[in-house]
């Protein structure tokens, strides 16, 4: 949420920086708030989606619910369930798991407008093993030298079909890091990519989760697209949604599979 903010920003600091022969006096409160529509169905968990608005520039980072819509996943057998409002803005359902290779369809109705979208859940690529390797200290990391490591996927990569993949790193239980990726340079491989980063601490006694998504190619697109755009450059733009009539977030339908590990001396 916070780079749509930061791309609406940035557009308006270009036509700030661009405009040097008139002065231009710009409302950064000026722009449209927008519902924003991130929607997940998992093979291991309910379903979630959340519907929030975005704000004006000069309001506390904080992104307000929207209550009141009618939420409704519909799969291609036929099943429609409607979602439960289970907090203000965040829909969910009891007993409702995405199957594998069934293709799922979600409808928003909110204040007189439809928002739709429809994604398959690929087949499960398994992820073999999970490892973590402590780091020497690098001029790149955030963090102390001693609470740098790097954690690594392992996992055969099925040979001559396009499969993207969205990993998503938690500390104790708390989701800290996310990272898609593709087969596009090593199709039909077995893996061992690392999950790099240096802007996390991690200590002796940590629990660490990863779970491996398997994702369709037009949500691994936008997550790859909002982790890149860094809002700087020379057009900076949103990532094209997959959700119809809506200009922020995403739908997706997915495989869920999670290995642990806890950090040891």
């Amino acid at each position: 949420m916070k780079r749509y903010i930061k791309f609406l920003a940035t557009s308006a600091l270009f036509i700030l920086l661009y405009s040097c022969t008139e002065t231009i006096d710009i409302d950064f409160n000026d722009f449209d708030n927008q519902y924003v529509i991130e929607g997940n169905v998992s093979t291991d968990e309910a379903p979630l989606i959340s519907i929030t608005s975005t704000i004006n520039f000069d309001e506390p980072n904080e992104f307000p619910g929207v209550p009141g819509a009618r939420v409704t996943l519909t799969d291609d057998l036929g099943n429609i369930d409607v979602l439960d409002e289970i907090s203000t803005g965040l829909f969910s359902k009891d007993g409702f798991i995405g199957q594998e290779g069934r293709t799922y369809s979600l409808s928003v109705e909110l204040n007189n407008e439809l928002f739709s979208s429809v994604c398959k859940i690929p087949n499960q690529v398994m992820l073999d093993s999970i490892s973590i390797e402590k780091e020497e200290a690098s001029i790149w990391s955030d963090v102390d030298a001693d609470s740098i490591y790097n954690v690594f996927v392992y996992f055969q990569d099925p040979i001559e079909v396009d499969n993207y993949y969205f990993f998503v790193e938690y500390v104790n239980g708390e989701q800290v890091r996310s990272f898609p990726m593709s087969d596009e340079y090593s199709d039909g491989e077995y893996l061992d990519w690392e999950l790099h980063t240096h802007d996390r601490e991690l200590n002796v006694g940590d629990v660490v989760t990863v779970e491996m998504r398997c994702i369709s190619e037009d949500v691994f697109e936008y997550l790859r697209d909002l982790d890149q755009d860094n809002g700087m450059s020379a057009t900076p733009t949103n990532p094209i949604t997959n959700i119809q009539n809506a200009t922020l977030g995403y739908f997706s339908a997915h495989t869920s599979q999670r290995l642990e590990l806890i950090i040891e001396e």
